[in-house]
């Protein structure tokens, strides 16, 4: 059976078939490195945007899942092909620029980094997306 990661929560607001989910704090979060990431505004829970299948209203409590095979896709595509960019651009500056290689090499590898995040910024929009990476409401508590 493949992994997949759990979270139940409760739905703030929906839009076209996607909800926004107030997720509590599990005991996971205690040991989890990314934790302060998820603290936005001050909130105390963080939030979750997922696929809404089941028309949830607000104020449902739902039980959310993605597949750890999203949660890897979504991880490599916001942070190692970026590093990757920026490592090419690196190189190539190296080679490119006669005077200064390493402030070009690193603005180039910047340069890249930026419109990778734009592209994806733009295609993030698009259904096809949506129904990769974000997670599903699979049921309602």
């Amino acid at each position: 059976m493949p992994e997949e990661i759990q979270e139940q929560g409760f739905v703030l607001e929906t839009h076209n078939g996607i909800a926004t989910v107030s997720v509590a704090r599990s005991e996971a979060c205690k040991a989890c490195g990314a934790r302060i990431l998820c603290r936005t505004s001050g909130e105390e829970n963080p939030r979750v945007i997922a696929q809404d299948p089941l028309g949830v209203k607000p104020g449902d409590h739902v039980r959310i899942s993605a597949p750890g095979r999203s949660v890897l896709l979504a991880s490599f595509s916001l942070y190692g092909i970026p590093l990757l960019l920026l490592l090419l651009g690196i190189a190539l500056g190296a080679k490119l620029f006669l005077h200064h290689p390493e402030l070009y090499g690193s603005l180039l590898g910047i340069g890249l980094c930026a419109l990778y995040y734009f592209i994806v910024r733009i295609v993030s929009k698009s259904d096809r997306w949506k129904q990769h990476l974000l997670p599903r409401i699979d049921r309602i508590l």
